[in-house]
């Protein structure tokens, strides 16, 4: 038997939540279901008030870039970033970093914290 039309739309539309914390983590995240069913993911993370959010489709192995650019009221920009890869059950940080544009220097430190992730079907 289907499902009925009104769960489908529901799982194709508000989606499943796959992770959900509101501190986040700078870590590993460990998902409550394996990403192969789902077609999209969307991934929310943030640096002290600063939010994003990246949709993608679903593939297992792929890397993804999570980037917050700041510039502050002294016209100085920063680029942090958050190379990381996705399998079955897990986001696995691989790199990290934070520079400061128009300089050569960079501090390995990942402080972008990942808080949400939802899959779509």
């Amino acid at each position: 038997m289907s499902k009925p039309l009104n769960l489908v739309l529901k799982e194709k539309i508000i989606g499943d939540i796959l992770y959900e914390d509101e501190e986040g983590t700078t870590g590993e995240v460990t998902l409550n279901k394996d990403i192969t069913n789902y077609k999209e993911l969307e991934i929310y993370a943030k640096y002290g008030t600063r939010y994003i959010c990246e949709k993608m489709p679903t593939v297992e192995g792929a890397r993804i870039v999570l980037e917050i650019v700041q510039r502050t009221g002294t016209g100085i920009v920063y680029l942090r970033f958050s190379e990381c890869t996705l399998q079955s059950n897990k986001i696995t940080r691989l790199n990290f970093s934070e520079l400061l544009a128009g300089n050569t220097t960079y501090e390995d430190t990942d402080i972008i914290s990942i808080y949400k992730v939802v899959g779509y079907k």
